[in-house]
């Protein structure tokens, strides 16, 4: 997540560390700050007046979609409705576009017409679903991004290869079908088209099927997707023994690339890469006509169903199940209670009250709350390496100083506290020389390993959100492992990162004192952390470890006035809380009230 600062700024800010002298800002500079902070202010208090407004109240049960939900899944569209703030989805899918918001979830249950996002949505859920019960990837079909039509529709580039090469690339190996879902009419109308590797043909599934088939604009609309994928398979075909042969591609740079200019790079074939060139290139022989199925099921003359027809065929055909000829309004109506269910079912960033309650009460609350609103974006996630390579060129590691010119500044114990939000004062957290640690905890979710690492604390927070038990005692052990899990990933993600991906055993003894931790000074710890790690770096050039963006925030804070005098301290600290979001949102949960 890295935001260079602009050449300009870097090379001046370069200048006046090298230089180490800075002079102090004029009055009028100061008396613009003050009046840009006077009308963010402004635009904050709106912002919160406007989120605070009461939800929306909703009849839940005129709607014959909610009389076919179960209690369960009542209780949760209730809970969700009345106490989730605005910008919390009921659904999220964790990229860009993948949610599913209160407007959709109304949508559903009051029988309207859905958008694509929600097909979208239902595709990664289904891939998830699928991933869990295979061993392997194979076999598991691919649910294509709606906007793959759109990119083909309007010959993007850009997103031509954002949304149909590199999915391409990297699934047509695995999966036998590779669901299009594509939107017609200005999305008024969804379709699906299918690709049958095994039988190496095109099926169109049209809800709405005009009486002479392979006609009308919808089948035109299919026919240029299948041009768009033929295209590419044509292109991959011609270049593939080159490919094969030299184990690298050209791939568009989606980090360096526009709208307006593409950049490509060379890149190592990965094996499903190589895998899906070798069918290419075995496979396709030439054009392969769309054959518009004549048997699947027809929506109602004033029915507004298509993109659940869309949703359903996709699931009955990815469980290899049979897709019936007909289907009555009930049967569409329940296919969207469950709909409902399993969006709310398997929403892995919910997370339950018990597990809330307990983590309330420690003293990462501060940081929970603030992206616990579900406000924060990942496209405002950034920090700055750039920043914080200068700060620490400011760094004086035998005075523990940061020097700005004539002035002095140290990362003090109160200033970590007040930007996390944990306590500053209390007991150190107690340090062993043993080796790995064991308890019931430890042995349930990191039976013999000796080291933790990130990847194993995700893993074994996956597995304790997936965990359903049945009695209160079993729940409320749930609820705390989950919590401690939670804090674990916080410590080893941001607090305590080592250049090793590792974490202390220590910590892990004390996330285990889940309903105690706030007897210890975590100010002090994090920042006896971080620091022990600017000196290696001073002195050794070591990676840097440790929660390294509080470099960034306490420099900019002290120094707003004489390095850069456009920073404040509340957007900084928001920054902190959204790069924190971010590393969470990247281990796959957020706290979310269900």
């Amino acid at each position: 997540m890295k935001a260079s600062l602009p050449d300009a700024e870097r090379k001046r800010l370069e200048q006046m560390v090298a230089q180490q002298k800075l002079d102090d800002v004029p009055e009028d500079v100061r008396e613009a700050i003050r009046q840009m902070d006077a009308a963010e202010n402004a635009q904050i208090n709106k912002e919160q007046e406007e989120k605070q407004l009461p939800p929306e109240v909703v009849d839940w049960e005129e709607s014959k979609v909610y009389n076919f939900m179960d209690q369960d899944t009542k209780r949760r569209v209730q809970k969700y409705w009345q106490n989730a703030p605005s910008g919390v989805y009921f659904w999220d899918g964790r990229q860009y576009g993948a949610q599913v918001s209160r407007q959709d979830l109304k949508d559903m249950i009051m029988d309207e017409p859905i958008a694509s996002n929600c097909i979208e949505c239902y595709g990664i859920l289904l891939t998830d679903q699928l991933l869990e019960k295979e061993s392997q990837d194979l076999d598991v079909p691919t649910f294509m991004n709606p906007l793959c039509w759109n990119s083909a529709e309007n010959l993007t580039v850009y997103y031509v290869h954002l949304y149909l090469c590199e999915p391409l690339f990297q699934n047509l190996a695995r999966s036998n079908y590779i669901f299009f879902p594509i939107s017609h009419e200005s999305g008024f109308h969804h379709t699906l088209l299918i690709f049958d590797k095994e039988l190496n043909e095109w099926y169109h599934c049209d809800s709405k099927r005009p009486k002479k088939p392979s006609t009308g604009k919808s089948f035109q609309n299919v026919q240029k997707m299948v041009d768009m994928v033929e295209l590419w398979m044509t292109a991959v075909k011609q270049q593939a023994d080159d490919m094969l042969e030299q184990g690298c591609r050209m791939k568009f740079d989606e980090k360096n690339s526009s709208e307006e200019e593409l950049k490509m790079i060379e890149v190592p074939l990965t094996e499903t890469e190589r895998e899906s060139i070798k069918w290419i290139k075995d496979n396709y022989k030439q054009k392969m006509a769309v054959t518009e199925l004549k048997d699947n099921p027809q929506q109602g003359k004033d029915s507004l169903d298509c993109g659940l027809f869309v949703m359903y065929t996709m699931e009955i055909i990815s469980k290899k199940g049979k897709v019936p000829k007909k289907l009555a309004k009930d049967d569409i109506l329940n296919f969207r209670a469950h709909v409902v269910k399993s969006f709310a079912e398997k929403n892995k960033n919910n997370l339950t009250e018990g597990t809330l309650e307990l983590l309330q009460k420690t003293p990462f609350a501060t940081l929970i709350d603030a992206f616990h609103g579900g406000s924060i974006k990942e496209k405002d996630a950034k920090k700055s390496d750039d920043l914080i390579t200068l700060l620490l060129q400011a760094y004086n590691s035998d005075t523990d100083l940061f020097v700005f010119g004539n002035r002095k500044f140290r990362m003090s114990t109160s200033d970590i506290s007040m930007i996390l939000g944990v306590p500053g004062s209390g007991l150190s957290v107690p340090k062993t020389k043993e080796g790995a640690y064991r308890s019931e905890f430890v042995t349930i979710y990191f039976d013999k390993k000796q080291r933790i690492n990130k990847a194993a604390a995700e893993e074994a927070l996956k597995k304790a959100l997936a965990e359903a038990p049945e009695t209160g005692d079993e729940k409320t052990k749930r609820d705390r492992n989950v919590a401690v899990l939670v804090l674990l990933n916080l410590f080893i993600k941001l607090l305590f990162p080592n250049s090793g991906g590792t974490i202390s055993w220590d910590y892990i003894r004390v996330c285990e004192e889940v309903e105690s931790l706030g007897k210890y000074s975590w100010a002090k710890e994090v920042g006896d952390f971080l620091k022990k790690s600017i000196k290696r770096k001073a002195k050794e050039s070591q990676n840097m470890a440790g929660c390294v963006i509080l470099v960034m925030v306490t420099g900019q804070v002290t120094g707003q006035v004489t390095v850069n005098v456009t920073v404040k301290f509340m957007s900084l600290t928001m920054s902190l809380f959204m790069y924190l979001h971010m590393s969470l949102v990247i281990i796959g949960f957020a706290t979310r009230r269900e």
